[in-house]
């Protein structure tokens, strides 16, 4: 969904609201505006503030909330202390207020062995909150795990369903589940089976026609669920017998059966059906010819909705800092996040919702570290930024999955925490420190990230599903590799590595039809080329170590440059197949410039290869030989030299085969110029047009 689709929902949310006049305790009840502060009053209300007396404590609050709604309180000052919750209870939120803890004030849940419980809640019916100050403190070390299962629902704040929440300055620690959960209030309201479903469709005009390709209501659904009264929207949801993916349409009637609208091709399960003003009842159309096995359940889900969590932190819970299970809207700003471990996934913030949608989150400017498994999680949804965030947890910094589209990451640090990028990522302008950002696909683009001593790793899960762009990666000797390039065939532009790795530049099988267009790669210590075409690149390093093209598969060097102190190129693979052409050489040492010791095949053609600091005539420039030992068995099994310029210092071996091993075939050395240098050629080979001057 677009940010424009979802506005333009939120303002059919509130008009809706304002046209069925709702009143009292409901979403459209605007928040009061003048201030009015309480203070808790611990004797009035039975509270004690000493971590004593939980079940009086947690009484007394709730009763101390309802009064203050009642009496148009709007800002509910807690004073300093530990207040004990009530292990079978909660502190239930109202609505219309800001809940103020003292700096030194302790929300602390009474310990105990249950497997979920909740410290404070916030439901569908509450709206207009803030949460502020203060620390929420859970049971996770002297919680009785004994009953066996995870233990991994136990919320410092518990928030479903509810409407313009902020989170505001507190802490949340040491919970057995999650620091904080904003999720969806689940209304069921009732199933349809196949015994209320027959064949048909309905005409523009809501009128029911026959069509065996399609299958509709025998009889519409009301709106007389409780539900409806806070709650302008509905859903089908978990369809059998339909295909999930399928979308369904909807028309709406009122109460004398007079057609009023339509809403068609509306997801299952995830997408809100907002009901018009005058609707009393709908009718619905499945995309299915069969009533056999078919099953839809009618709800009212009320995800949270345009809420804040800022300047807080959330830190030493099993689970999570931060889970979003279901959310419209919601901004994650300027935490500290940290120290998550204990059970699964472990991580500073989850966006998981699995039956419930999340949409349009912003997860801006929050720092993380110490978390056992993940800093991030954008696992299912739609619409997310991560941007200006600092993130240094060791395992996995961020990870997305297949299940969730749209997201933006920008601006972010990524130091020593690596990135998985799955599905549907925009990743640019962001800094990769001391690891690596992988990226498999569908629907990547990566652009304008600097990695400092970090590997750029592309694991295509499909051919050309990764676009990545003007990437630049600095190294100081401390990474293995710059790029690894492994999977499905891409397309890598613009890609600029600078200083030596531990090990590699570059390294990864590639793919025959992978494409480098532009690589540059400078002062580097060491290289495995991978497979692929190579257009435009440029390799240029005083260290000696010459990139190396060793794998299986095609190699195409087309307008590429070669410079190095000795070799520039080495070719080393029996399956490799190996074409340079356009490109130019310019060795620096005394050494040769391209060693060709095992191909398939070779060709290079239409290229310049230079060689102005040679300081023996028996040195080859180019030069074919067998692997290690001399003489060796041939591994060079085909090989043409034409149209290409060699210019030395000194009459040095322009092309040299006389050392390709037992048993070498003829080799083709045609209408190449040397200048100074020379042929040293087999008998056996078939040289024509070649000029010595």
């Amino acid at each position: 969904m677009s940010m424009r689709k979802s506005f333009l929902s939120f303002l059919a949310v509130m008009m809706v609201f304002a046209m069925l006049g709702l009143t009292g305790n409901t979403l459209a009840e605007t928040a009061p505006t003048a201030n009015k502060t309480y203070v808790l009053e611990m004797q009035k209300w039975g509270i004690y503030n000493d971590g004593t007396h939980p079940v009086e404590t947690t009484q007394g609050i709730n009763k101390a909330l309802i009064w203050a709604n009642q009496n148009g309180v709007n800002e509910f000052i807690v004073p300093a202390g530990t207040y004990l919750i009530d292990k079978n209870s909660r502190i239930n939120m109202v609505s219309n207020i800001t809940f103020w803890l003292n700096d030194r004030a302790v929300i602390q849940k009474e310990t105990n062995g249950l497997s979920r419980y909740e410290t404070l809640y916030v439901d569908r019916m509450v709206r207009n909150v803030t949460l502020r100050g203060g620390t929420y403190k859970g049971d996770r070390y002297t919680h009785d795990y004994s009953s066996g299962g995870t233990h991994e629902n136990g919320y410092g704040i518990l928030v479903e369903g509810g409407y313009n929440i902020t989170i505001d300055s507190v802490k949340a620690i040491e919970f057995t589940g999650d620091g904080l959960c904003f999720g969806t209030s689940d209304n069921y309201i009732r199933n349809v089976s196949e015994a209320q479903v027959e064949s048909g469709a309905i005409d523009d005009s809501g009128r029911l026609i026959p069509n065996s390709g399609k299958i509709r209501l025998k009889q519409p659904l009301g709106f007389t669920s409780e539900t409806f009264k806070v709650v302008p929207f509905f859903q089908l949801s978990y369809p059998q017998g339909v295909s999930k993916d399928s979308r369904y349409d909807v028309y709406f009637y009122k109460g004398d059966g007079t057609y009023l609208s339509s809403q068609k091709g509306i997801r299952y399960t995830y997408e809100d059906v907002f009901i018009p003003a005058g609707a009393s009842y709908f009718r619905a159309v499945f995309n299915t010819a069969s009533t056999s096995g078919f099953l839809v359940r009618y709800d009212a889900k009320v995800r949270t909705h345009h809420s804040v969590i800022k300047n807080s932190e959330f830190a030493f819970n099993r689970r999570q800092g931060i889970t979003i299970g279901g959310v419209e809207n919601v901004l994650i700003t300027n935490n500290k996040i940290h120290d998550m471990s204990g059970a699964n996934p472990q991580s500073g913030i989850d966006l998981e919702g699995g039956l419930f949608l999340n949409n349009n989150v912003t997860i801006r400017q929050n720092e993380f570290y110490n978390n056992a498994a993940y800093d991030i999680i954008l696992y299912d949804g739609t619409n997310a930024v991560v941007e200006n965030n600092i993130l240094r947890s060791k395992v996995v910094g961020l990870s997305t999955s297949t299940n969730f589209y749209n997201a933006v990451i920008r601006n972010n640090l990524f130091d020593g925490a690596p990135s998985l990028l799955l599905h549907d990522v925009i990743f640019t302008n962001n800094t990769v420190r001391n690891t690596f950002a992988r990226f498999f696909g569908p629907n990547i683009i990566a652009n304008n990230n600097t990695y400092m001593d970090g590997t750029l790793d592309l694991a295509g899960s499909a051919p050309f599903i990764l676009n990545i762009s003007n990437e630049t990666i600095r190294n100081t000797g401390k990474m293995h590799n710059s790029i690894v390039v492994n999977g499905q065939p891409q397309h890598l532009r613009n890609v600029t590595v600078y200083g030596p790795n531990l090990v590699r530049a570059i390294t990864g099988n590639g793919h025959n039809d992978m494409i480098f267009e532009n690589l540059r790669m400078y002062d580097f210590n060491a290289s495995e080329l991978p497979a692929g075409k190579y257009f435009n690149c440029e390799f240029r390093t005083t260290t000696g170590a010459a990139p190396q093209a060793n794998k299986a598969g095609q190699y195409l060097f087309d307008r590429c440059t070669f410079s190095g102190k000795n070799a520039s190129l080495l070719l080393v693979n029996t399956a490799g197949e190996f074409t340079v052409q356009n490109s130019t050489f310019v060795t620096t040492g005394t050494g040769e410039t391209i060693a060709i010791e095992a191909a398939k095949s070779v060709l290079i053609q239409d290229s310049k290869i230079t060689s102005m600091f040679l300081n023996s005539t028996s040195t080859p420039v180019i030069n074919v030989k067998g692997y290690w030992a001399t003489p060796a068995p041939v591994d060079v099994y085909k090989a043409q030299f034409r149209w290409n310029t060699i210019t030395t210092n000194i009459a040095a071996k322009g092309i040299s085969t006389v050392n390709a091993g037992a048993g070498a075939p003829s080799y083709t050395v045609e209408n190449n110029v040397l200048f100074k240098a020379r042929l040293q050629l087999k008998p056996n080979d078939k040289s024509t047009g070649n000029v010595e001057q």
